[in-house]
């Protein structure tokens, strides 16, 4: 059956197969080297950015560290150097439009002359929807940065899947009490923390787990921890 492309990493495997089987059967999907071209420069591009998405998200997250360290670490504690500057990578042209580019595609190749299944198979046109993953695999990552004032942070999540919704809870630094704080959908949010009568006027160290959420049940694993320091 005709694959369906759902996510960035699907689009990056048709076109990993079709960069090279496409060359092959350019008679049978009326194809032609134009095509193998657009389809490397989208397939470079797309894995050069979420390549260059991993390094952003760990170097916010090194600066994140080293702020949190400046604001309230340990006196004597010595200060991490500063991650190596960002270099942005290098987009081929064509930019914008890699899906509809590929989808576009796929329609002429299979109103080529001498097309079938089996070549479609090939070309990643022609295969099995991508299993969705077993919950018991999913456990998403977060990064987490406190915001200057009035107790806000801001979440990233990452490895979601599936989920529809996810759910931030917060628990304070030497407590076991668990705090909602509050649900998001998409991949970031900002967040407040509310003090306790104790806490209030001052800064207060939390730590912040996120839970995925789907049809309004919890999917998959917590997140692992993340600590900061919220202000008042």
């Amino acid at each position: 059956m005709p694959s369906q492309i759902r996510t960035v990493a699907d689009l990056i495997a048709m076109l990993t197969l079709q960069k090279t089987n496409l060359p092959s059967y350019f008679v049978q999907c009326n194809a032609t080297a134009a095509d193998v071209t657009e389809v490397t420069n989208d397939l470079n591009n797309l894995n050069a950015l979420l390549s260059f998405i991993e390094l952003a998200d760990g170097y916010k997250k090194g600066f994140v560290d080293i702020k949190n360290i400046v604001f309230d670490g340990i006196i004597g504690t010595p200060i991490p150097a500063f991650p190596p500057a960002l270099v942005a990578p290098a987009l081929a042209l064509p930019l914008a439009g890699a899906l509809t580019r590929a989808r576009n595609r796929n329609r002429r190749f299979k109103a080529g002359p001498g097309y079938t299944v089996a070549i479609g198979e090939f070309l990643g046109i022609e295969t099995d929807p991508t299993p969705p993953p077993d919950p018991g695999d999913v456990t998403p990552t977060i990064l987490v940065a406190a915001a200057k004032a009035d107790y806000g942070f801001a979440v990233i999540v990452n490895g979601r899947e599936q989920a529809d919704s996810w759910r931030v809870d917060a628990i304070p630094v030497g407590s076991n009490t668990r705090i909602a704080v509050g649900t998001a959908t998409g991949k970031s949010a900002d967040f407040i923390y509310h003090p306790s009568p104790a806490e209030a006027g001052q800064p207060v160290q939390i730590r912040v787990e996120v839970q995925l959420r789907k049809n309004n049940a919890d999917y998959g694993h917590p997140s692992a921890e993340e600590r900061i320091t919220v202000n008042p």
